[in-house]
């Protein structure tokens, strides 16, 4: 990308510090736009503030309520703010770490574990590999949704970057995507990552001067309504179209897309993808899975599913002849409770390794021919263990006598009606 400074960054592990001119991330687009590929630099501290606990609201911070954070505003930063379907960067000024960006009246706050001194100078680190990987993902999604244009018409309604190594979807304007649109697709976006397309930058002051531009008055898929700098990204002769994002200099950076799944929705359905170093993430995970499954299985690959359905209808099978066998067990087990109940009419029972069906089909053989004696039965999914489940029937009174005060004494919870606890 060629930068306001006049140099080109031509490797992607650009590191070396990099001390930006004076100017505020609210005046014009900031060094992590303007320079993706700059890990290092060196800036000022503008303004750091202690984090106030109402401003700790989301999912996201609700875990750094433990720790106390501090909003700080640099002269410019290389740390992108979350936006434009992009997650927060995260990294370093000095010695505090970086949780996240955001926006906030133009100006980029980042939240820092450690308090800085204003007008101090500092280095500021972004996390490399987290960057990157945001990059390939954010890149391949301008490219995804620029083929379903091309190839069906499909326009982009939303998208999600997910966290690293899992999919990401990007939700189109259509009922549903084939199986053969899903591959067409697939192999064109491939096809232009192997080309080794350029990835290029626009970056225009202001609207005005951006429309007085007749490419991007020619090609621009959506007019921004902003106030300031404009920036589009354009892969020529595929995309081109206004984006805030950091973005990869060639296509070939991708190193390549899989288009995994589509998911129907109401008006609209999810594609699926994963791109660059994700892909060899999963690649290697599945054909790990694959290795286990086969050798468990005794197997290969193609006959797995097979096998797994063998097994899966063998244990309807089983499960279906204990059941039997259970209930057989459990009527046998009330009819000898009953013949107890002569002598006693408080009769009880325990059995491990059962469950509440057990104890319930008891309890209902039982009650039946003894409804006036009271019938405590309990059980233990597992041997020897402290947990389980407990049901007291009988005369209605007895058992709202005794039911919770019984559920008490054993550190249990409960509640029944008409007989039953």
């Amino acid at each position: 990308t060629q930068s306001t400074w006049g140099f080109r960054l031509r490797h992607r592990n650009f590191s070396g510090l990099f001390r930006a001119p004076s100017r505020s991330f609210a005046m014009a687009l900031a060094l992590c736009q303007s320079l993706p590929y700059l890990q290092t630099f060196k800036t000022k501290v503008l303004s750091c503030a202690p984090v106030a606990e109402n401003d700790k609201g989301s999912k996201r911070q609700k875990e750094e309520k433990k720790q106390q954070l501090w909003d700080v505003q640099l002269e410019d930063t290389i740390l992108f703010p979350e936006g434009g379907g992009q997650p927060s960067d995260v990294g370093h000024i000095d010695d505090a770490e970086v949780t996240f960006v955001h926006r906030l009246e133009g100006k980029a706050i980042h939240k820092c574990t450690q308090a800085l001194t204003v007008g101090q100078e500092v280095t500021v680190k972004v996390n490399w590999d987290k960057r990157y990987d945001h990059m390939q993902q954010h890149s391949s999604q301008h490219l995804i949704s620029a083929i379903f244009v091309q190839l069906y018409g499909f326009k982009t309604v939303s998208w999600w970057m997910a966290t690293y190594p899992t999919e990401s979807h990007i939700e189109l304007g259509t009922n549903d995507v084939t199986s053969e649109q899903l591959a067409a697709v697939e192999k064109r976006v491939n096809e232009v990552i192997s080309g080794g397309a350029p990835m290029k930058v626009h970056t225009y002051d202001s609207l005005e001067q951006a429309l007085a531009d007749p490419n991007f008055a020619e090609k621009a898929k959506k007019i921004p309504k902003v106030d300031g700098a404009v920036r589009v990204i354009e892969i020529p002769n595929v995309d081109f179209n206004t984006c805030c994002g950091t973005h990869l200099q060639s296509t070939s950076e991708m190193q390549l897309v899989h288009l995994s799944k589509v998911e129907k929705g109401k008006g609209s359905c999810k594609v699926y993808f994963l791109a660059g170093d994700r892909c060899l993430v999963n690649l290697r995970q599945n054909l790990q899975l694959q290795r286990q499954l086969t050798s468990t299985l005794s197997t290969s690959p193609d006959q797995c599913i097979d096998a797994l359905k063998k097994i899966q209808n063998d244990m309807r099978a089983m499960n279906k002849t204990n059941a039997k066998l259970m209930t057989e067990l459990a009527t046998l087990t009330a009819q000898q409770l009953i013949h107890e109940a002569n002598s006693s009419k408080v009769v009880s029972f325990h059995r491990d390794e059962s469950n509440m069906s057990f104890i319930s089909t008891i309890a209902d053989v039982f009650s039946e021919v003894r409804p006036h004696n009271l019938l405590l039965v309990s059980c233990t999914e597992v041997a020897g263990s402290k947990e389980g489940q407990f049901l007291l029937v009988g005369p209605e009174d007895l058992v709202n006598r005794f039911g919770a005060d019984f559920a008490k004494s054993v550190e249990g919870r409960g509640g029944g009606r008409k007989g039953r606890y």
